[in-house]
């Protein structure tokens, strides 16, 4: 998320700071799954619309405005608006990766725990199946909702 954080100091700010990051990335991967669904219905619409003639008429929908135009006109307007969302859909990736990234890094570091999955590791890092030290933290359990 951002640079420095300042450190945590009870459960109650880390649970909260972790929901509200599990729900950025949550919300991120909704956007990009719509987004692609948009872009499924483009492929859809040019493939129905390409073997038409271009003078052919034809309407579309621009801001809850009908707007009757021709094949010809259409076709590329369509292509220009998925190549737009294949930009958008690859930023928002991008920033997802960034974002689960940071949420796992946070998890780590307050040992946070959600019930009923693993805590993720570092790719060196061995699981541990010995109880922890006595000086070590316990960590924070959230629950999955």
């Amino acid at each position: 998320m951002s640079g420095e954080e300042p450190e945590l100091e009870n459960h109650a700010e880390v649970v909260q700071r972790f929901v509200s990051m599990r729900d950025g990335v949550e919300s991120l991967w909704n956007k990009i799954n719509h987004l692609r669904n948009e872009v499924s219905e483009h492929q859809q619409v040019l493939k129905a619309l390409e073997p038409m003639e271009a003078t052919r008429r034809c309407y579309r929908l621009a801001a809850d405005v009908l707007i009757e135009q021709t094949v010809g006109e259409v076709i590329p307007l369509i292509k220009q608006n998925e190549k737009g969302l294949q930009e958008v859909i690859e930023k928002l990736v991008a920033q997802l990766e960034r974002d689960s990234e940071a949420l796992a890094a946070f998890q780590v570091k307050y040992k946070v725990r959600i019930r009923g999955k693993e805590m993720p590791y570092d790719e060196g890092e061995k699981k541990d199946t010995e109880p922890p030290d006595e000086g070590s933290s316990q960590g924070v359990l959230v629950s999955s909702s």
